[in-house]
Formats: C-alpha cells, structure tokens, sequence
C-alpha cells in the first residue's frame, strides 16, 4: 500500500515507506512508523543538520537543483534514477525543502 506525503510547499510524493518526522529518524532509523498516520509533522532549521549527516554517504550534490519544488521534483526523478530506498528518497526531498521553506510541514495520507 502506498502512501502519500503533501508537503506545504505544494510538493507531493507518493511512497511506500519512509521517515514522518525529525523524532522519528534519531529514535527508530529509517524505519516506518505508522503511529501517527493522518497527522502533520513539522520540520524546522535544527532538523537540517540532522538530516544532512544521515544523507552523506548518498552524496547528492544539493547545488545542481535549484531552491525550488521546480528544483525537488527534478532531485525527485535523480533519486529514483539512482534506485534509492523510499525513506532515503524521502529524507532528501525533506532536506532539499528545507533550503528554501523552513518550517516545512508534511502531511501523510493512505
């Protein structure tokens, strides 16, 4: 089953898996947590750091895509190129949208 992530940049990215929140990836990993299915998650500058250090060993260089959804949708299509996991792909769509909208919310749907 898939789910769906409505990011309030107007990003949206449909997944199988993956991270819901900052809290999520220190506590359980890049596991999925389905506790808080429906509810909004909200992202903020202290989370980037975090997320950055999880993400080096992909080493994406966030310079080619422009600080826009224009700019995620185009990382988006790269990452799957790349046959990444959801969560990783996830983690990066979040990170790359924290360059440009900080805080950035994220609602998750069935």
């Amino acid at each position: 089953m898939g789910r769906y992530a409505f990011f309030s940049t107007g990003f949206e990215y449909k997944f199988i898996f993956g991270i819901q929140s900052s809290t999520d990836i220190a506590l359980y990993g890049k596991g999925f947590i389905d506790k808080n299915a429906g509810s909004c998650h909200e992202w903020a500058e202290a989370d980037i750091p975090l997320l950055k250090e999880y993400l080096e060993e992909y080493v994406v260089d966030w310079n080619l895509y422009t600080k826009s959804t224009a700019g995620t949708y185009t990382l988006l299509e790269a990452m799957h190129d790349r046959e990444l996991t959801h969560d990783i792909v996830l983690m990066c769509v979040i990170y790359h949208q924290l360059l440009y909208s900080c805080p950035l919310t994220v609602q998750y749907e069935l």
